[in-house]
């Protein structure tokens, strides 16, 4: 009995976090919002201009973990380790 009760505790637990997260997440993304508009603003830019540098940045930023990831893996596999 003292086990159900546990379980149902960190079930509810586990809810809440996932909850709290989606939060956090959805009010951070409506920051980013406001701070892209403000930039936008700030450098007469259009709000589309923005969101492609933005996407054209987040492109190279993951070409380059994906290249480092690669390269560290060769190490490994090849026996030079890290």
């Amino acid at each position: 009995m003292q086990n159900a009760g546990d379980m149902a505790e960190i079930q509810a637990r586990q809810v809440k976090m996932e909850q709290e997260a989606q939060i956090k997440m959805a009010e951070l993304e409506m920051q980013r919002e406001v701070e892209m508009l403000k930039m936008a603003n700030n450098q007469n830019l259009s709000l589309e201009k923005i969101k492609a540098q933005l996407a054209d940045t987040a492109i190279k930023e993951r070409g380059r973990k994906e290249l480092f990831a690669a390269e560290q893996d060769l190490k490994i596999r090849m026996g030079s380790g890290i």
